[in-house]
């Protein structure tokens, strides 16, 4: 099994432009001890937010480099690109004060 975690961070500017980081840990729980296990991203991206129609949409790119990766087949770069409709906030006001 191969386990994932994704965690983001961001940095919003006016007029829906952000900087954004979105890594994707992985763990391959099944390989053997001994060989590496773990792809480890860093990286870094651009977003823009939209409008079609009535509705937002999210355009972002972000490249990343793994330092720490499977030696066999392991990537060491990879490329993301997310296109997303932006939902409307569900919670009013702020979560964390």
């Amino acid at each position: 099994m191969i386990g994932s975690t994704s965690d983001f961070a961001s940095y919003f500017f006016g007029q829906g432009w952000s900087v954004t980081t979105s890594p994707s840990m992985l763990v391959n729980w099944y390989a053997s001890k001994g060989q590496n296990m773990l792809t480890f991203p860093i990286g870094v991206g651009a977003s823009k937010v939209h409008r079609l129609g009535i509705l937002p949409v999210r355009v972002a790119v972000q490249g990343q480099y793994m330092p720490i990766h499977p030696s066999a087949l392991g990537q060491k770069w990879n490329i993301q690109v997310v296109i997303a409709p932006v939902i409307p906030k569900l919670i009013k006001g702020y979560l964390l004060e």
